[in-house]
């Protein structure tokens, strides 16, 4: 019963940040008539953008596809040993897609200063697309709702509760602490979306708005490092020390 009210929680969460972070970036973005930095450079065609010419022009797409997926597939191996093996060195739990991402980052780096085509944006973006939409429904289906449908009603207020007090703080606090520019207002995308579900939402907000809008390097910097690293450390003190107080 707690596991799956705790779950179904999590799941509601999950929905909330996916559905309410583009319309609350929209708003201010509306509000404060933001842009991107030069914008006028920058109305991008991503199709065009993020596919990779070399890489089209000498292979067909199935193994770009393949290549791309392999990428992906060697991140997470190489990055969940060494996430694990530093665990054990240190003695410190991290989240096991910590490793994972900083591989990530540096064979995106090696790749674009070496000029090797490695990466093909464009995939790896449906890629990930079909990830979260895989992690949501995997996260609806291991939900019983026979057995916690009376605590439906509590579980709803919670949530509404907790929706109301994150937009209402980040509209007034986040968003003007971030500098209420463009890339504060698309930061609150990533905010919601990982304050109501996890980091997954919020980088799936991110890319909705940049893609749309236009372009924030900032955000994509700051909101997963914060969201998929920083937080986690912090979170397991806060969480060990309520669990010991009460």
């Amino acid at each position: 019963m707690g596991f799956d009210s705790a779950l179904s929680a999590a799941t509601l969460g999950l929905v909330a940040g996916g559905l309410i972070g583009g319309p609350i970036v929209k708003y201010l973005i509306t509000k404060y008539n933001l842009k991107p930095e030069h914008a006028e450079n920058q109305k991008l065609n991503y199709n065009n953008m993020n596919s990779d010419k070399y890489l089209h022009n000498r292979m067909n797409p199935l193994t770009i596809f393949f290549l791309q997926f392999t990428i992906v597939v060697i991140c997470m191996t190489v990055g969940s040993y060494l996430g694990n093996t530093f665990s054990d060195v240190t003695g410190l739990n991290i989240p096991i897609y910590v490793g994972a991402m900083f591989i990530a980052v540096i064979i995106r780096n090696i790749s674009e200063y070496a000029d090797l085509h490695l990466i093909d944006m464009k995939f790896v973006d449906n890629i990930g697309d079909i990830s979260l939409s895989l992690f949501l429904s995997v996260a609806l289906m291991s939900i019983n709702l026979t057995d916690i449908y009376q605590l439906a009603l509590p579980l709803t207020i919670i949530v509404l509760v907790q929706v109301i007090f994150l937009v209402l703080f980040s509209v007034f606090f986040v968003f003007k602490g971030l500098g209420k520019n463009y890339d504060a207002a698309v930061m609150i995308g990533g905010f919601l979306g990982h304050g109501l579900g996890a980091t997954p939402n919020a980088m799936a907000n991110l890319d909705v708005i940049t893609k749309k809008i236009g372009p924030s390097p900032k955000s994509y910097l700051i909101v997963p490092i914060i969201g998929a690293f920083l937080i986690d450390l912090i979170g397991v003190t806060i969480i060990t020390i309520f669990i010991n107080l009460f």
